[in-house]
Protein backbone atom coordinates (compact mmCIF):
# COMPACT_ATOMS: atom_id res chain seq x y z
CA UNK A 1 0.00 0.00 0.00
CA UNK A 2 0.99 3.21 -0.88
CA UNK A 3 1.02 6.33 1.06
CA UNK A 4 0.29 10.01 -0.18
CA UNK A 5 1.22 12.85 1.16
CA UNK A 6 -1.42 15.24 1.34
CA UNK A 7 0.08 17.70 -1.32
CA UNK A 8 0.51 14.75 -3.92
CA UNK A 9 -3.26 14.11 -3.34
CA UNK A 10 -4.15 18.05 -3.94
CA UNK A 11 -2.44 17.64 -7.23
CA UNK A 12 -4.30 13.89 -8.47
CA UNK A 13 -7.87 15.66 -7.49
CA UNK A 14 -6.38 18.99 -9.40
CA UNK A 15 -5.68 16.68 -12.63
CA UNK A 16 -9.37 14.92 -12.40
CA UNK A 17 -11.01 18.29 -12.08
CA UNK A 18 -8.99 19.93 -15.37
CA UNK A 19 -11.18 18.57 -17.78
CA UNK A 20 -11.75 21.16 -20.47
CA UNK A 21 -15.57 22.62 -20.71
CA UNK A 22 -17.51 22.10 -23.53
CA UNK A 23 -19.53 25.43 -24.25
CA UNK A 24 -22.97 25.14 -25.51
CA UNK A 25 -23.85 25.90 -28.79
CA UNK A 26 -26.71 28.45 -29.17
CA UNK A 27 -28.92 27.68 -32.08
CA UNK A 28 -31.46 29.99 -33.37
CA UNK A 29 -34.71 28.11 -34.26
CA UNK A 30 -36.12 30.97 -35.82
CA UNK A 31 -37.48 30.11 -38.89
CA UNK A 32 -34.89 31.19 -42.14
CA UNK A 33 -36.68 33.30 -44.87
CA UNK A 34 -35.14 33.72 -48.28
CA UNK A 35 -34.22 37.03 -49.35
CA UNK A 36 -34.94 36.81 -52.51
CA UNK A 37 -38.30 35.75 -52.32
CA UNK A 38 -41.14 37.76 -53.04
CA UNK A 39 -42.91 39.31 -50.48
CA UNK A 40 -46.34 38.50 -49.84
CA UNK A 41 -48.50 41.73 -49.85
CA UNK A 42 -51.34 41.83 -47.08
CA UNK A 43 -55.43 42.40 -48.26
CA UNK A 44 -55.15 45.70 -46.66
CA UNK A 45 -52.65 46.80 -49.18
CA UNK A 46 -54.55 48.68 -51.32
CA UNK A 47 -51.82 47.68 -53.95
CA UNK A 48 -52.27 43.98 -54.05
CA UNK A 49 -55.78 44.43 -55.93
CA UNK A 50 -55.47 44.92 -59.18
CA UNK A 51 -58.27 47.03 -61.15
CA UNK A 52 -60.16 44.69 -64.24
CA UNK A 53 -58.86 45.25 -67.45
CA UNK A 54 -60.75 48.10 -69.72
CA UNK A 55 -59.46 47.83 -73.12
CA UNK A 56 -60.56 50.41 -75.76
CA UNK A 57 -59.41 51.53 -78.88
CA UNK A 58 -58.26 54.74 -79.69
CA UNK A 59 -60.15 56.74 -82.24
CA UNK A 60 -58.93 56.88 -85.73
CA UNK A 61 -58.62 60.81 -85.88
CA UNK A 62 -56.66 62.86 -83.93
CA UNK A 63 -58.71 65.35 -81.26
CA UNK A 64 -58.86 68.32 -83.70
CA UNK A 65 -60.63 66.25 -86.28
CA UNK A 66 -58.25 66.09 -88.74
CA UNK A 67 -56.65 62.75 -90.47
CA UNK A 68 -52.90 62.24 -90.03
CA UNK A 69 -53.04 62.24 -93.79
CA UNK A 70 -53.92 65.51 -93.99
CA UNK A 71 -51.37 66.44 -90.67
CA UNK A 72 -48.27 64.66 -92.73
CA UNK A 73 -49.36 66.93 -96.06
CA UNK A 74 -49.20 69.95 -94.11
CA UNK A 75 -45.60 68.61 -92.38
CA UNK A 76 -44.16 68.30 -96.20
CA UNK A 77 -46.14 70.50 -98.52
CA UNK A 78 -44.13 70.70 -100.99
CA UNK A 79 -43.95 67.21 -101.36
CA UNK A 80 -46.12 65.83 -104.36
CA UNK A 81 -49.66 64.52 -103.33
CA UNK A 82 -49.56 61.86 -105.69
CA UNK A 83 -46.25 60.70 -104.31
CA UNK A 84 -47.89 60.92 -100.76
CA UNK A 85 -50.49 58.72 -101.62
CA UNK A 86 -48.75 56.28 -103.00
CA UNK A 87 -46.29 56.23 -99.59
CA UNK A 88 -49.31 56.02 -97.68
CA UNK A 89 -50.24 52.63 -99.09
CA UNK A 90 -46.72 51.38 -99.60
CA UNK A 91 -46.25 51.88 -95.47
CA UNK A 92 -49.99 50.93 -94.57
CA UNK A 93 -50.41 54.18 -93.20
CA UNK A 94 -47.49 54.10 -91.10
CA UNK A 95 -46.78 58.20 -90.85
CA UNK A 96 -44.00 58.21 -88.56
CA UNK A 97 -42.38 55.71 -90.94
CA UNK A 98 -42.96 57.86 -93.96
CA UNK A 99 -41.67 61.25 -92.23
CA UNK A 100 -38.74 60.10 -91.08
CA UNK A 101 -38.04 58.18 -94.48
CA UNK A 102 -38.89 61.50 -96.33
CA UNK A 103 -36.24 63.85 -93.80
CA UNK A 104 -33.66 61.01 -94.67
CA UNK A 105 -34.00 61.67 -98.16
CA UNK A 106 -33.52 65.54 -97.45
CA UNK A 107 -37.07 66.75 -97.01
CA UNK A 108 -37.66 69.37 -94.28
CA UNK A 109 -40.64 68.81 -91.96
CA UNK A 110 -42.51 72.50 -91.68
CA UNK A 111 -44.18 71.05 -88.59
CA UNK A 112 -43.72 69.49 -85.37
CA UNK A 113 -46.32 67.07 -85.04
CA UNK A 114 -45.61 63.84 -83.62
CA UNK A 115 -47.02 61.01 -85.72
CA UNK A 116 -47.69 57.39 -83.67
CA UNK A 117 -46.11 54.63 -84.39
CA UNK A 118 -48.87 52.35 -85.43
CA UNK A 119 -50.02 51.69 -89.05
CA UNK A 120 -53.60 53.49 -90.02
CA UNK A 121 -56.78 51.52 -89.55
CA UNK A 122 -58.21 53.08 -92.40
CA UNK A 123 -55.87 50.96 -94.83
CA UNK A 124 -55.41 47.91 -92.95
CA UNK A 125 -59.25 47.32 -91.85
CA UNK A 126 -60.33 44.92 -94.43
CA UNK A 127 -63.98 44.80 -93.77
CA UNK A 128 -63.55 48.76 -93.28
CA UNK A 129 -65.45 50.21 -96.63
CA UNK A 130 -64.48 53.42 -96.71
CA UNK A 131 -67.30 55.87 -97.84
CA UNK A 132 -70.88 54.39 -96.80
CA UNK A 133 -72.06 51.66 -99.07
CA UNK A 134 -75.83 52.64 -100.45
CA UNK A 135 -78.37 50.61 -99.16
CA UNK A 136 -78.83 48.47 -102.25
CA UNK A 137 -75.13 47.64 -102.56
CA UNK A 138 -75.39 46.56 -98.64
CA UNK A 139 -78.06 44.11 -99.17
CA UNK A 140 -75.53 42.54 -102.20
CA UNK A 141 -73.22 42.80 -99.11
CA UNK A 142 -75.15 40.55 -96.42
CA UNK A 143 -76.83 38.61 -98.70
CA UNK A 144 -76.84 34.71 -97.48
CA UNK A 145 -74.41 35.79 -94.96
CA UNK A 146 -75.46 34.60 -91.19
CA UNK A 147 -76.04 36.19 -88.20
CA UNK A 148 -73.14 38.28 -86.78
CA UNK A 149 -71.42 39.44 -89.73
CA UNK A 150 -70.36 42.74 -90.14
CA UNK A 151 -68.81 45.68 -91.84
CA UNK A 152 -67.57 49.49 -90.94
CA UNK A 153 -67.32 52.53 -93.09
CA UNK A 154 -67.71 56.52 -92.26
CA UNK A 155 -70.63 58.97 -93.35
CA UNK A 156 -70.32 63.15 -93.42
CA UNK A 157 -72.60 64.32 -90.97
CA UNK A 158 -73.01 68.11 -91.24
CA UNK A 159 -69.64 67.92 -92.40
CA UNK A 160 -67.95 65.76 -90.14
CA UNK A 161 -66.92 62.29 -90.88
CA UNK A 162 -68.58 59.62 -88.34
CA UNK A 163 -67.87 56.16 -88.45
CA UNK A 164 -70.49 53.27 -88.30
CA UNK A 165 -70.60 49.60 -87.99
CA UNK A 166 -73.47 47.82 -89.91
CA UNK A 167 -74.60 44.41 -88.37
CA UNK A 168 -76.56 41.64 -89.24
CA UNK A 169 -78.82 40.11 -85.77
CA UNK A 170 -80.65 37.48 -86.57
CA UNK A 171 -81.88 38.44 -90.24
CA UNK A 172 -82.25 42.04 -89.36
CA UNK A 173 -79.40 44.45 -90.32
CA UNK A 174 -78.84 47.34 -88.08
CA UNK A 175 -76.20 50.51 -87.60
CA UNK A 176 -74.17 51.89 -84.79
CA UNK A 177 -72.11 54.42 -84.80
CA UNK A 178 -68.72 54.22 -83.64
CA UNK A 179 -65.07 55.57 -83.46
CA UNK A 180 -63.14 54.33 -85.74
CA UNK A 181 -62.67 51.86 -88.69
CA UNK A 182 -62.08 49.12 -86.50
CA UNK A 183 -63.36 50.74 -82.92
CA UNK A 184 -66.28 47.88 -82.48
CA UNK A 185 -67.43 47.89 -78.91
CA UNK A 186 -66.06 45.22 -76.93
CA UNK A 187 -69.56 43.47 -75.56
CA UNK A 188 -70.85 42.84 -78.93
CA UNK A 189 -69.08 39.41 -78.91
CA UNK A 190 -71.68 38.00 -81.20
CA UNK A 191 -70.01 39.78 -83.83
CA UNK A 192 -67.64 36.87 -85.73
CA UNK A 193 -67.75 37.08 -88.91
CA UNK A 194 -66.24 40.06 -90.82
CA UNK A 195 -67.02 40.58 -94.15
CA UNK A 196 -64.14 41.77 -95.87
CA UNK A 197 -63.99 44.48 -98.69
CA UNK A 198 -63.52 43.30 -101.68
CA UNK A 199 -61.69 46.73 -103.27
CA UNK A 200 -58.57 47.56 -103.66
CA UNK A 201 -57.30 49.51 -100.87
CA UNK A 202 -56.65 53.21 -101.40
CA UNK A 203 -56.53 57.03 -100.06
CA UNK A 204 -60.28 57.45 -100.45
CA UNK A 205 -61.22 54.67 -97.66
CA UNK A 206 -59.28 57.84 -95.62
CA UNK A 207 -62.00 61.13 -94.82
CA UNK A 208 -61.79 63.92 -96.86
CA UNK A 209 -58.62 62.94 -98.85
CA UNK A 210 -60.39 61.74 -102.04
CA UNK A 211 -62.39 63.88 -104.64
CA UNK A 212 -65.70 61.99 -103.90
CA UNK A 213 -65.15 62.68 -100.17
CA UNK A 214 -64.60 66.06 -100.33
CA UNK A 215 -67.69 66.76 -102.17
CA UNK A 216 -69.66 64.48 -99.83
CA UNK A 217 -68.51 66.53 -97.33
CA UNK A 218 -69.94 69.87 -98.60
CA UNK A 219 -72.92 68.38 -99.74
CA UNK A 220 -73.76 66.91 -95.63
CA UNK A 221 -73.97 70.80 -94.76
CA UNK A 222 -77.03 71.18 -96.56
CA UNK A 223 -78.53 67.70 -95.45
CA UNK A 224 -81.81 68.20 -93.17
Amino acid sequence: FFLMTIQEARQQTSRKMSVPMIRPISVNLRPRYNKKSPKVKRRSDPKSHSSPMVLSRRSSLPDNGRSEHSLLCETFPTFPKKMMDCMVLRYSGNYYKIRKVLINKGWKAETTHVFQKTRDPHIITKYYYGAAPSPEEQDEIFKGQPSGSFITYFRHVDGIPWYFAALLDDGKRLEIRISGPDALPSELTWLNNPIFDPNKRSVKHIPNVGASNLLDQYESLFDL
